[in-house]
């Protein structure tokens, strides 16, 4: 429920957005650049629509299992949201340092998010069930952040001519 809630906003942020923003357009070297982010982007998008559900599946929270080497994947792609932000380098141009930013914020709110969730693993597994749900709670305020913040991205890509970069 709550990721189809993050997959809907998402989906109207850029639905929205992409109508009123039809004649801007974003410079070659600022597409290429942009493309490159678009891909993290994406990833973190769907791992969003995924994690909790992840978190819920039977066994899940317990180390070793299927299900959580499934939910591990996820995490690990929070965890490394942040480098695959560097490596695609600094913004080509000062317009786009706001979209940037958002993605720096979300990859740094999802790693959190998915350090609570790891967090809450080796609590149940010492027999803290209690602190593990505490944990498991402090990873959700910290994905709806880091979905909050991604959205934010979008809107100021979109804001800025990025639409083709979406729909491509």
């Amino acid at each position: 429920m709550r990721s189809a809630l993050v997959s809907l906003a998402l989906c109207l942020v850029v639905a929205g957005l992409a109508a009123s923003v039809a004649g801007a357009k974003l410079s070659p070297a600022e597409n290429t650049w942009a493309k490159s982010m678009i891909g993290t982007y994406n990833v973190m998008s769907k791992e969003l629509d995924i994690v909790i559900s992840e978190e819920e599946a039977n066994n899940a929270l317990i180390a070793r299992t299927p299900a959580n080497a499934t939910l591990t994947k996820t995490l690990e792609a929070f965890a490394l949201c942040g480098t695959a932000v560097k490596k695609a380098g600094p913004a080509p141009s000062t317009r786009l340092n706001p979209f940037l930013t958002s993605m720096n914020a979300a990859c740094l709110h999802l790693g959190i998010g998915a350090n609570w969730v790891a967090k809450a693993i080796g609590a149940i597994g010492k027999g803290n069930g209690t602190l593990g749900k505490t944990d498991l709670g402090k990873s959700v305020t910290e994905f709806k952040t880091g979905s909050n913040d991604l959205a934010v991205a979008a809107k100021k890509l979109l804001a800025i001519g990025g639409k083709a970069i979406f729909t491509a």
